[in-house]
């Protein structure tokens, strides 16, 4: 959490984790594959832009900083089982 990348001529960071969701199902044509991704922990995670510029799928993603030692899954194990 926290790691901030070039992407192109953008600076990312990676802000949150993220479930998968319910369009997984109708791209693999399976019902339930965003909820078996979910319970055996697989998830995706969200950047925010802190710097925009020019990107695209061609653009390696370049690591600047590692600002934390908790990972996207750590994290999201969190907000699962946090006492609320």
């Amino acid at each position: 959490m926290g790691d901030i990348y070039r992407w192109g001529g953008a600076i990312i960071q990676v802000t949150q984790p993220r479930s998968p969701c319910y369009k997984l199902n109708f791209h693999f044509t399976l019902n339930e594959i965003s909820t078996l991704m979910q319970q055996i922990g697989y998830c995706g995670w969200l950047y925010r832009v802190i710097s925009a510029g020019s990107v695209s799928e061609g653009h390696p993603l370049a690591l600047l900083a590692r600002t934390s030692d908790i990972s996207v899954a750590d994290a999201r194990h969190g907000l699962a089982y946090a006492v609320r």
